[in-house]
């Protein structure tokens, strides 16, 4: 999980995971992708004294149309957002009585009303589907780490990965619909409290690891105690992107790392146009890659790099979103 502070009329939010999906829809044999995108924004249009509000948006990427799902009043610890087109639901992270600690809710559009669905001290990350069921990264009320997790969308039934393991962090989980594989990067919370690594390194060992949807099948792809990593997506079948820090106490921009599978050599992965990179996801047939992140201006926003032109360029033009709407923090990529 990254949290950014950004600042808004003087203030400071602290956000992890506003949503993106970027989905596929089969039509006629071709993919139609859509990005959902979740904005955060002052209730007032100038600070947080009325509350902040979730705006769901979809953006089809083949129609270039942009339309507003939902837009709901959270206080959310770390939101994350997803609709659910066959549900007509959309299921959301919040914090309604100021406990600090986010629980799940649901909006169902057919009765317009929000129902709470999970109850405990949670703090929920990485939202996506496959295959109908939905995947979250948790930090349930008993656990000090983030953990794998499939929630049922009917009986809001939550099946951790292990409920008793307390010690192993996952972070940057992930779906390639490529290897068919969840991919995720794993450290331990003992060995990052050592006196090397918060006194010396400022590196905490971490670990690339796949698995399968039904949490089996582990592999350690690739491990690094010469660096920070913190995001990690399949970009094909033989390499695998990574955000990276020299360290935690870097102050230089986040850059990408290019992993080659086979011979398990590492290399700066540049990208035009892109000074930092927040978070980013390739697309499934290959061609480019959705970059959040700053531009050589120090422009925030969703960039699209192609990969074979080597071009980059904003996804939204100006008036596709509104300009209150403009607070775009991360996204999700899936493949059905």
């Amino acid at each position: 999980m990254n949290i950014r502070p950004i600042i808004l009329a003087g203030s400071i939010i602290a956000f992890s995971t506003a949503l993106y999906v970027l989905t596929a829809e089969i039509s006629n044999g071709a993919e139609k992708e859509y990005l959902q995108i979740v904005t955060l924004n002052y209730r007032n249009g100038e600070n947080d004294n009325d509350g902040i509000l979730l705006d769901l948006y979809e953006y089809s990427v083949v129609d270039n149309k942009m339309e507003e799902v939902v837009e709901l009043p959270i206080d959310s610890v770390y939101p994350v957002a997803y609709y659910d087109h066959t549900r007509e639901k959309v299921f959301f992270s919040d914090d309604p009585y100021g406990y600090y600690y986010d629980n799940l809710y649901e909006y169902d559009f057919e009765t317009n009303k929000i129902k709470q669905v999970t109850f405990g001290k949670n703090v929920f990350n990485d939202m996506f589907v496959v295959h109908d069921k939905m995947y979250l990264n948790v930090a349930p009320e008993y656990s000090t780490v983030m953990k794998p997790a499939i929630f049922d969308m009917d009986t809001y039934e939550i099946t951790y990965l292990d409920a008793v393991d307390n010690d192993t962090w996952y972070t940057s989980l992930s779906y390639s619909s490529l290897t068919n594989k969840l991919l995720t990067i794993t450290n331990s919370d003992d060995e990052m409290r050592t006196d090397r690594v918060r006194r010396v390194t400022h590196i905490r060992p971490k670990s690339i690891v796949s698995f399968s949807p039904e949490f089996k099948n582990f592999e350690e792809l690739y491990h690094t105690e010469d660096y920070e990593i913190y995001l990690s997506r399949q970009l094909d079948d033989r390499h695998i992107l990574m955000t990276y820090d020299q360290s935690m106490m870097s102050l230089e921009p986040r850059k990408l790392k290019i992993l080659d599978m086979k011979n398990k050599e590492v290399s700066d992965y540049d990208i035009h146009g892109i000074y930092e990179v927040y978070s980013f996801y390739p697309r499934s047939n290959g061609k480019g890659i959705y970059i959040l992140g700053s531009n050589h201006d120090r422009v925030f926003d969703l960039y699209y790099y192609d990969i074979q032109n080597h071009s980059t360029q904003k996804v939204f033009q100006p008036g596709d979103l509104p300009d209150s709407h403009r607070n775009i923090v991360d996204f999700i990529y899936y493949v059905e």
